[in-house]
């Protein structure tokens, strides 16, 4: 049951598979090339990558396979962040990780739970799999806040077998004090719950980072965000040794490429340029979010790189702006049709979102 009172299962239509990041044909059809626009679209570090990354990744060799386990990444991770690596596996980006996970443990007419308005993947993956989708669903009214008891209750009776959590959530940017993610684990010890902390690094709560969660929690982190090599797609998932070698088994050959492994063992030792990078952001955000406000708009609060900002007709507000130059993200697939999702970018960036905004629309 959704907190708005609406039953779902994968008989209904969900949200649609849309995400973020420029659109070439669309971009084409404008008369624009990708440098002539600005990306809110997109939840990544504006200030990445770095160029230890970059050095990297021109040094590696694409002349031979790749380590199809990713042992060496894996180490630097457990270097780096204190994480075993027998309790990780490597993806070729958070997506497919979701994807992995997914394959291994859902199965036709599996139950599934998932906490929206969220990222989409898990939803698809499941779809895919024939489960039976249920939600629960955080409301504007209520600042998108999520209420614990009603979330256990609508996990109690759709008997889910795994719960999808995105924690700092996306599009939202709510974040959840990691002591309720785990009471609530706690309180569910037969069901999987799958936190995604693709954007942890780069929010206020970085410091909640800790791995010694319950062993019914799946841990989802992002190179992409933190580093900004979206086009090579590196992410990582933490769980159970056994867990882990089912994801093994369950995935491609050579699905990480020698690129992204490079790269993210570069990113490992350089995790100053992250502390860096989100001091920098979170100040950004509140000067973004300040700006925005003086011009008469109410931006949501965030956690994190990214906001809600209400916006009638957004579908039509975003396309309109793109021809400004400007990349949004409406939030019509997470059945939110009257908000555009901004990414934080530099003051001078903001300068130009807000004088195409006045140009196009009206504050709400």
């Amino acid at each position: 049951m959704s907190a708005s009172g609406k039953k779902n299962s994968n008989t209904e239509i969900g949200p649609s598979r849309s995400h973020g990041g420029l659109a070439y044909r669309e971009l084409a059809q404008l008369g624009l090339s990708p440098d002539q626009v600005i990306d809110f679209s997109v939840n990544s570090n504006p200030y990445g990558p770095c160029e230890a990354v970059v050095s990297a990744v021109q040094s590696a060799r694409f002349d031979v396979y790749p380590d199809t386990n990713a042992e060496e990444l894996k180490c630097a991770i457990e270097a780096n962040y204190g994480i075993t690596a027998e309790s990780i596996v490597i993806g070729n980006g958070a997506a497919d990780l979701l994807w992995i996970l997914a394959a291994v443990f859902v199965q036709p007419k599996s139950s599934v739970l998932i906490v929206e308005p969220t990222f989409c993947e898990f939803r698809a993956a499941c779809e895919h799999r024939g489960a039976m989708i249920h939600e629960w669903r955080s409301l504007p009214q209520t600042g998108f806040a999520l209420d614990w008891l009603a979330l256990a209750a609508a996990v109690e009776s759709s008997k889910a077998e795994v719960v999808y959590l995105c924690n700092p959530n996306s599009p939202t940017g709510v974040y959840l004090p990691l002591s309720e993610v785990i009471a609530f684990a706690e309180s569910q010890p037969h069901r999987k719950l799958i936190l995604d902390q693709a954007f942890l690094s780069l929010s206020y709560f970085f410091a909640e980072d800790r791995i010694d969660l319950p062993e019914n929690v799946i841990i989802l982190r992002s190179f992409t965000k933190e580093h900004a090599i979206a086009g090579l797609r590196l992410g990582y998932a933490v769980a159970t040794p056994e867990l882990v070698r089912r994801c093994e088994r369950a995935r491609p050959y050579w699905s990480i490429n020698a690129l992204a492994q490079i790269a993210g063992i570069a990113a490992c030792a350089h995790q100053d340029f992250v502390t860096r990078s989100r001091r920098q952001i979170l100040i950004d955000q509140e000067s973004m979010q300040q700006a925005l406000r003086q011009a008469g708009w109410h931006p949501f609060p965030s956690s994190t790189l990214y906001f809600l900002l209400p916006m009638r007709e957004a579908t039509a507000m975003r396309l309109r702006l793109l021809k400004h130059g400007i990349m949004t993200r409406s939030c019509a697939s997470y059945a939110l049709p009257d908000y555009l999702r901004l990414a934080v970018r530099p003051a001078h960036d903001v300068d130009r979102l807000i004088a195409a905004l006045a140009l196009e629309a009206q504050p709400c």
